[in-house]
């Protein structure tokens, strides 16, 4: 039992260090976000990009390129994105607390162990869906800012 208490007790700790760190990166984060969101466009200049289309990847040159809106747009949607992931990492990180916190008093079949563990395995599974839905909503949107009859030939490309 000392070992399961003494573990705990260094899980608790890394889990207390773990919510710190991403509350710390979500303030940069939410900070970042908002400057970017007022910075003028001539900050973004024009952006050279890849076009991923499943295994076939369009290296786009210097005379196609993204507007700054549409840079800025996908520069904050991003850092938004992140920020609803790390604000996951948290509340992940202070249910492994709470979980370790009855077991620090060796009692590791406390009924507050289980439904925090069910609290932490449905945040895994929101912030892996949303994570899984953004990294298909994100690049589908970019797409519509450039003129991809331009891109490639309508005659060849269908």
């Amino acid at each position: 039992m000392e070992k399961l208490i003494k573990t705990a007790k260094n899980f608790g700790a890394m889990a207390k260090g773990t919510y710190w760190t991403c509350m710390v990166c979500a303030v940069l984060i939410a900070v970042g976000a908002m400057v970017f969101a007022v910075v003028p466009d001539t900050f973004y200049g024009s952006t050279t990009t890849s076009l991923i289309f499943g295994p076939v990847q369009a290296e786009l040159n210097d005379t196609v390129s993204m507007d700054p809106q549409a840079s800025r747009f996908r520069l904050v949607a991003g850092l938004i994105l992140t920020e609803i992931l790390v604000l996951a990492g948290c509340y992940a990180a202070k249910m492994v607390g709470r979980i370790m916190e009855p077991m620090t008093q060796g009692k590791p079949f406390d009924s507050a162990v289980s439904a925090n563990l069910k609290k932490l395995a449905m945040v895994a599974l929101i912030a892996g869906g949303l994570y899984e839905v953004s990294m298909a909503i994100v690049p589908a949107v970019s797409y519509g800012y450039y003129d991809l009859y331009r891109l490639f030939n309508p005659e060849m490309v269908a």
